[in-house]
């Protein structure tokens, strides 16, 4: 499943229509988990889109790639060490790439060293990236795991076309940095129902 939602992912920043675009803050509720995200001026928020419950993605280009982002709520997590298999998870991790690129005529350009960072709103994300081509082109995608206020775990996955790294990975940074949710959107959904 996973490399077909792979697969499909990447097909989509070459063929999904630009025909209706969103520029402002956007409240997804998908199950349980609620959460608000800043959609970039001309990038479109689908639902149930090839497998991703959220997905935003980029505008439309000449070439006919666009970037997407996938988001992916994955339910509560009170286990503090949902993270800690080390270089376990990152050896696993380059070769399920390694075996999805082998199967597509792809080669690895180069891996991002893994990184766990956070931001506010946001307890931990933890980042695994990697630069890749195919006979279509080349792509920078990395995975996010990202745990939020209230112990909420979401997994991002982020696909940029090569041609565009330079303007779209700080437009998808700047993007991620506005995810809130947990405690946090609840607090204002009640907020603005008084």
């Amino acid at each position: 499943m996973f490399v077909i939602r792979t697969l499909l992912f990447a097909a989509v920043i070459s063929i999904y229509p630009t025909d209706w675009a969103s520029a402002a803050i956007k409240e997804f509720k998908i199950g349980e988990d609620r959460f608000t995200i800043d959609v970039p001026k001309d990038w479109q928020s689908p639902l149930d889109f090839y497998g991703f419950p959220v997905s935003l993605i980029g505008p439309d280009t000449p070439e006919g790639r666009r970037t997407v982002i996938g988001i992916t709520p994955a339910g509560a997590s009170d286990d503090e060490k949902v993270f800690d298999q080390g270089d376990k998870d990152i050896k696993a991790y380059i070769a399920g790439r390694e075996a999805w690129l082998e199967q597509f005529e792809g080669k690895s350009v180069s891996y991002d060293p893994y990184q766990k960072t956070k931001w506010e709103g946001i307890e931990e994300a933890h980042t695994l990236g990697y630069h890749y081509s195919l006979p279509t082109g080349k792509f920078y995608e990395r995975s996010l795991f990202i745990l939020c206020n209230g112990r909420r775990l979401y997994h991002v996955k982020t696909l940029v076309p090569g041609d565009q790294e330079k303007t779209d990975n700080r437009i998808v940074d700047d993007t991620l940095k506005t995810l809130k949710c947990g405690k946090a959107v609840a607090q204002k959904a009640r907020e603005k129902k008084q």
